[in-house]
């Protein structure tokens, strides 16, 4: 799940190999999806902003497993579009 006070990130994906490419895919906030993953899986989430708007702006990449938040990560600053500002991302293994 990618949320925060941005209106629009890029947003990256992989679960055990399968990705959505490089640099991801523009996607309109709140922005979510469900992938099938089992224990031991490697996963990653990262989101950048893309919305150009004056001042500050967060971005929450949170990922869950089986209804469970396994990891959130957050990050705020400028809005600095061209520069992929601000980011948030995470990597982990499916317990």
């Amino acid at each position: 799940m990618v949320d925060g006070t941005s209106c629009a990130a890029l947003v990256r994906w992989s679960v055990d190999g399968q990705n959505n490419g490089n640099p991801g895919d523009l996607e309109t906030l709140p922005w979510s999806m469900t992938r099938t993953a089992t224990s031991g899986d490697s996963v990653s989430l990262k989101a950048c902003n893309e919305c150009t708007v004056t001042g500050e702006v967060s971005i929450r990449v949170s990922i869950y497993w089986r209804d469970t938040l396994l990891r959130t990560s957050t990050h705020s600053g400028h809005s600095d579009p061209s520069r992929c500002k601000p980011q948030s991302a995470i990597d982990l293994e499916i317990p």
